[in-house]
């Protein structure tokens, strides 16, 4: 056996260098700042209206800078006509590309009923224990009816905070 069989040249590889920036989809028109939940339950509103299915549940995210001005939303998933699936790193991808420094999530339930499943709560509280992690602040949570102005905000109910505190103590477990 000759030194070349011995001792083979290393093999070269390669990777891609990339860079990430958010493409601007559509101009969705929105009345002034986000002050209350009813103004962020509208803009969840026209961003399934002109984006998405109504009659599909869709899981959005609004991201906001840090003087909490709207800077975009996201249509994180859509699911079918009671459910979605929400995955985590769906819900801050485009925040972090978008150097958000807050969001309001908000999805619509097509049955019209508002009150939040065991579910929503669930995801809600796992994406305050990520948001916490990453320094991003979660203003609210709001489900809304597409057919009517009613909706349902985890904030005006009085659920964010006890949901934050349930959410620090999934991350002191870990």
């Amino acid at each position: 056996m000759n030194q070349k069989e011995m001792f083979p040249p290393p093999k070269r590889h390669i990777t891609y260098a990339y860079r990430i920036s958010m493409v601007r989809d559509k101009i969705i028109r929105y009345d002034g700042e986000l002050s209350n939940a009813l103004l962020g339950a509208r803009l969840v509103c026209k961003t399934i209206d002109s984006c998405g299915q109504d009659d599909r549940e869709h899981m959005i995210i609004i991201m906001l800078n840090t003087k909490n001005r709207v800077v975009g939303t996201n249509i994180v998933s859509v699911g079918t006509v009671n459910s979605t699936q929400v995955y985590l790193r769906e819900v801050f991808k485009p925040a972090i590309a978008a150097s958000a420094v807050a969001i309001i999530i908000g999805h619509n339930h097509p049955s019209g009923i508002l009150e939040p499943s065991q579910e929503d709560v669930l995801i809600t509280k796992k994406i305050l224990a990520v948001a916490k992690l990453l320094e991003i602040t979660v203003h609210d949570h709001v489900i809304v009816d597409m057919n009517s102005d009613n909706y349902f905000s985890f904030c005006d109910r009085g659920m964010m905070e006890n949901l934050k505190r349930d959410a620090s103590g999934l991350l002191e477990r870990l």
